[in-house]
């Protein structure tokens, strides 16, 4: 037992000294800028008002507000959130009961090793008050507080962690009701997850049209990508150099038969069947249906995961048919477990090696040569917030909107917004974009013209001061920066 927790505490070691190398070695990008410039600018109201436009709870951002308040570096966000990652990790290990294997193998995988501890985001708090509420469910009626207290700021997390936070609660309120004992303490439980269901739900409520409007063209295909994606992620063929859609076809398969095997385990236990079900079915109605997901948003399947294995009793092998069950579940998890540990390696040697966003060099450039005094005219307006946490308050001009401002891509208020021809694949962008600019400043011509694509070399007009280029590495969109002066 002596020796078990010492291989525990020494996993722990670590996985805190990947996580905060891969911190050290990691350029944030717009989706990570976002809360950080929110928290330095913004009052508690005003963060508050921005959910209706980008339904994200405010949690994350006001955990924020003091680091950035109080004139901290950037990186202290990703110090912040790889902390968080590493407390999570501990309870996983010193208080879950799920078997050891299982516990050495999901810190390093994809998910808990890199996407959620690397990248700073709001989806590291639901793995924290997940981790947390299953670290007190056997005793949640002799501590209801502590548990309430963790099912609020569950609520607080994101939307994929509004409605099973519900759950819990209802399910909660049930069981006092059951045992007929409703002491002050679990009453004021029930009032402290009331309010906060209460407020994340006001605050939900949509300004306009909702940023979440339709999910994927093709509901078969996302339903196969959540499953890769779910433990394993396709990056895994990158790292071993084989892209094939049979290897592809038997961890989606595999992948099935764990949820299978897990749902058989909890099949007699209904208040389990009842959270994991609706659990997993409404993280299956935002991805499927509400809004197409990625690895972030397939992440939440595992973690959900972890949570309902966590909580799940272990059987033992006087229950024949259901141990062996349960066997077979930690034995497939684990065999997924492995692949996710090579997408883990791919993704810290590629960050490691090139840059996640250009928007760090770029910002550095243009402080290196006192160019923030300058009119820098930002185009596409979604790609510059990833700029705003280097340069000290400083606000770009967006043709799109003719004015200077802070525009964040998910939020509800930039819907309508006239795109320029660029949109449309013109070969005429530059001259809407500098037209526009030219306008605005009365002609004058040092005006600075950021974007996120390059300007036909043909086009002398316009001169290149520097370009912030990165390795596309990620298969997505990525952050690449091209500035330009218009010459004489």
């Amino acid at each position: 037992m002596i020796g078990k927790q010492i291989v525990l505490i020494v996993v722990l070691i670590l996985y805190s000294i990947l996580v905060f190398f891969g911190v050290f070695h990691h350029e944030p990008w717009k989706d990570e800028a976002h809360p950080w410039v929110s928290a330095k600018e913004d009052s508690i109201a005003q963060i508050i008002e921005s959910v209706r436009y980008a339904p994200v709870p405010i949690l994350w951002t006001v955990l924020l507000m003091p680091l950035a308040t109080l004139g901290l570096p950037y990186n202290s966000m990703g110090i912040l959130n790889a902390s968080i990652a590493v407390v999570s990790i501990a309870l996983l290990l010193l208080l879950s009961k799920i078997p050891t294997i299982l516990k050495i193998l999901i810190p390093f995988s994809y998910y808990m090793a890199y996407e959620y501890a690397v990248i700073a985001r709001h989806y590291i708090l639901t793995i924290l008050m997940l981790f947390c509420i299953a670290s007190v469910y056997s005793k949640r009626l002799e501590r209801p507080l502590l548990y309430a207290l963790f099912i609020s700021l569950l609520f607080q997390t994101n939307l994929y962690g509004s409605l099973p936070a519900g759950i819990l609660a209802l399910v909660f309120c049930g069981e006092v009701v059951r045992q007929k004992k409703l002491t002050l303490e679990r009453l004021c439980a029930v009032m402290l997850m009331t309010a906060s269901a209460l407020f994340t739900f006001i605050t939900y409520l949509p300004e306009g049209s909702p940023v979440y409007t339709s999910g994927p063209e093709n509901t078969g295909s996302e339903l196969s990508k959540i499953f890769l994606n779910t433990v394993t992620t396709s990056l895994f063929s990158r790292f071993i150099g084989i892209n094939s859609s049979l290897l592809y076809m038997i961890i989606v398969t595999v992948t099935i038969i764990v949820f299978i095997l897990f749902f058989l385990t909890i099949l007699r236990n209904r208040t389990l069947l009842l959270i994991a079900g609706s659990s997993f079915l409404w993280l299956l109605v935002m991805n499927l249906f509400i809004k197409s997901g990625t690895l972030r948003h397939h992440g939440l399947f595992f973690v959900y995961l972890i949570f309902f294995l966590w909580i799940s009793p272990r059987y033992t092998r006087s229950q024949r048919s259901v141990f062996i069950i349960q066997q077979l579940l930690y034995a497939g998890l684990s065999i997924l477990l492995l692949f996710s540990v090579a997408s883990t390696i791919y993704a810290y040697s590629m960050d490691y090696q090139y840059n996640f966003s250009g928007a760090a060099d770029m910002a550095s450039f243009i402080k290196r040569n006192n160019l923030l005094e300058k009119n820098i005219t930002m185009f596409r307006a979604g790609d510059g917030e990833a700029l705003l946490p280097y340069l000290d308050n400083k606000k770009f001009w967006y043709p799109e909107l003719k004015e200077f401002t802070r525009y964040h891509i998910n939020d509800s208020r930039a819907f309508g917004v006239p795109y320029l021809s660029f949109y449309t694949h013109s070969t005429d962008f530059t001259d809407d974009i500098y037209n526009s600019a030219n306008e605005y400043f009365q002609g004058d011509q040092s005006v600075l013209y950021l974007l996120s694509s390059p300007i036909e070399e043909w086009r002398t007009e316009f001169k290149l001061l520097h370009s912030s280029l990165i390795e596309r590495f990620w298969g997505n969109d990525t952050e690449q920066y091209w500035l330009y002066v218009r010459t004489p």
